[in-house]
């Protein structure tokens, strides 16, 4: 029998062809368009219709199943642009994940879909690298923006987190390319932070100057820190010209300047007098009717006061702003202080969405006097109306959003709403489609609120509810305990009751970080038991793919869990037979899982995990110690 020869070495790569190959460089690969074709001409076919109108279909397709768009992007060349074409309208550039982002931004300009994206948000919350203006990401982004003709919206939430004894957050402002590449018609929404230190005022003032004027700005958030009055006037001042200049700003959603919070050196208004230094409107001045506003904190001034040295208008400063401003137009009132709300509330006519979220005694009084029809309702508890239903239901024939929520403080009962109360609500709330509120456990039987989730699922238009059980300050957890098995559960009683709900999330307490606490402060080095041990999870039903083993539509989630370790808990989850692990050992996500999976550690085990955190904090500054030695010694 003749040998076989063999052809390999025919297409084996010689010396100098390996060399040319490792020189190559290779360019990713355009894949042709084709036009769709009917199967059947004398039938009805996608391939008939418009462009446009095949992108409205996918639009609503994916605003409903935003997973669904990738099995769409797969069947043909075709719809595989006008997929990505949808999923490109809202492009978030992050730039803590610069890498990614890059190649999301290249992929989107090598298909030429660039003119498709309609919102761009661009956030960090990284450190100083991100306020260099030579960043890489932000020098593409410059160039890119005069292509995005489509652009409509444009986000910037850039902050650095500054250490020493000045440590706090600062907002970054949008560099001067950036802002001189914004197309006609955009709508800027962005934010001024700064620290009590000059070098951010200064920085502060210089972003306001380049915004005076500016068509494109509509929403800015103002957070102010100073300890020296001067300083504050002067940023003042340029805020100032800033909402006497945009014609388009009418959103303020936050307006915070105040004095240094927390900490062990207090701060606040001079007693013997100071100078004034808010902003100082007067003789008709005013910013454009606004549509969204929210303040915390304002140094208003007040004629004759010692504190306010140079105002120089008459009486009361909020006085001013009650009678000149234009109330008429506003949508969405975020808080309110004390001294404007019973003069505005009669005046919010167009009054649509009310969040009252700081503690204050007024809430009662105030939603009471407002009668507009208000689509949306958030209250920092149940006490802040009073625990009277009729606060609320009086808006039943608008009311579409509903949250009744206060976080956990130490010391301080909270205040729940009885299953009576919400009877009464879902009686006069027919139109309600969201409901967020705290609740608790059954006390005596300790159990769960059964009488309370039946209230609930009595909503005729519920689609999605959110509940927040008390967890406590420290060992031992109420029972029962909230975990993954619980939550899935939970969600099946109320789905028994109403087939309506789409979506319940759950949370096992709700610690709050006040940050005006000086205890707060030393969180990094005390760890809380009841942050470490909150946990959350998200239910919702799922209407595509193939029919689970189980028959079981729902999907259970821990969002503060990647999609891997969500997968690992779900597999966890099904073992019956678990061996306890190592606290010592575990880091901060494991630690979660650990929670999401069997519940808050108890008193032994949240001293072996601190035990084990401390023991990893030592190697970690032993470590860098050693690093920094080594860096001198060169």
């Amino acid at each position: 029998m003749p040998s076989i020869r063999r052809f390999t070495h025919i297409f084996s790569p010689t010396h100098s062809q390996q060399r040319r190959s490792q020189e190559t460089q290779y360019a990713p690969i355009t894949i042709v368009e084709r036009e769709l074709v009917p199967l059947n001409h004398g039938r009805p076919s996608i391939a008939q219709l418009p462009e446009h109108v095949i992108r409205l279909i996918l639009t609503f397709y994916y605003d409903h199943q935003p997973e669904g768009i990738q099995t769409v992007a797969l069947l043909c060349t075709y719809m595989y642009k006008q997929a990505r074409y949808i999923q490109h309208r809202h492009v978030h550039i992050n730039l803590d994940k610069s890498g990614h982002i890059l190649a999301r931004l290249d992929l989107i300009k090598r298909l030429g879909q660039l003119p498709a994206v309609r919102t761009l948000r661009v956030s960090s919350r990284g450190h100083g690298t991100v306020r260099k203006e030579g960043n890489e990401v932000l020098a593409n982004l410059a160039t890119m923006l005069l292509s995005m003709t489509g652009l409509r919206h444009l986000h910037w939430d850039i902050g650095w987190t500054a250490s020493g004894p000045h440590k706090g957050t600062m907002a970054v402002p949008i560099p001067g390319p950036i802002l001189a590449s914004l197309p006609l018609g955009l709508r800027l929404h962005t934010s001024v932070c700064c620290d009590d230190t000059r070098e951010s005022h200064v920085q502060a003032r210089a972003f306001l100057n380049r915004l005076a004027g500016s068509q494109s700005l509509c929403t800015l958030s103002v957070r102010v820190t100073f300890i020296e009055e001067q300083t504050c006037l002067e940023t003042m001042c340029a805020l100032k010209e800033v909402l006497l200049s945009c014609p388009n700003l009418i959103r303020l959603p936050i307006i915070d300047v105040w004095y240094p919070r927390g900490g062990c050196n207090g701060y606040g208004p001079p007693l013997t007098g100071g100078a004034y230094c808010g902003l100082g409107l007067l003789d008709g001045e005013r910013p454009p009717a606004l549509e969204e506003l929210g303040m915390r904190d304002y140094p208003w001034g007040l004629e004759g006061a010692p504190q306010c040295q140079g105002y120089s208008a008459k009486g009361y400063e909020w006085d001013y702003w009650i009678d000149a401003f234009d109330w008429s137009r506003l949508v969405r009132l975020n808080d309110v202080p004390t001294c404007l709300a019973s003069g505005i509330a009669p005046k919010l006519t167009a009054l649509r969405e009310l969040v009252l979220e700081e503690l204050s005694w007024l809430q009662a009084d105030f939603v009471r006097d407002i009668t507009s029809p208000l689509e949306l309702i958030s209250l920092s508890g149940w006490g802040r109306v009073n625990s009277n239903p009729n606060f609320i239901s009086r808006f039943g024939a608008t009311l579409q959003r509903l949250r009744i929520h206060e976080p956990e403080r130490r010391g301080e009962a909270g205040t729940f709403i009885t299953p009576t109360d919400l009877i009464h609500l879902s009686k006069n709330l027919l139109h309600l489609r969201h409901l967020a509120l705290d609740i608790d456990r059954d006390v005596d039987t300790q159990e769960w609120p059964y009488s309370a989730l039946d209230a609930i699922a009595t909503f005729p238009s519920l689609r999605t509810v959110e509940l927040w059980l008390p967890l406590g300050m420290a060992p031992p957890a109420p029972t029962p305990i909230l975990i993954e098995s619980s939550a899935r559960y939970l969600f099946r009683y109320l789905r028994e009751r109403n087939g309506n709900i789409q979506q319940l999330t759950l949370h096992s307490g709700a610690p709050s970080n006040n940050a005006s606490s000086y205890l707060s402060s030393l969180i990094d080095f005390q760890p809380s038991w009841a942050i470490h041990n909150s946990v959350s999870f998200v239910c919702k039903m799922i209407y595509s793919g193939e029919t689970p083993p189980e028959g079981d539509w729902s999907t259970v989630s821990c969002p503060d869990l990647s999609a891997e370790m969500n997968a690992q808990l779900h597999q966890l989850a099904r073992q019956a037979n678990r061996k306890l692990p190592d606290y010592k050992k575990l880091n901060r996500d494991e630690l979660c899982m650990r929670v999401a999976l069997d519940g808050p550690l108890d008193a032994i085990g949240w001293e072996a995990w601190k035990v084990g955190q401390q023991k990893i904090e030592q190697r970690t500054v032993l470590g860098r110690l050693a690093a920094s030695s080594k860096g001198i010694w060169k």
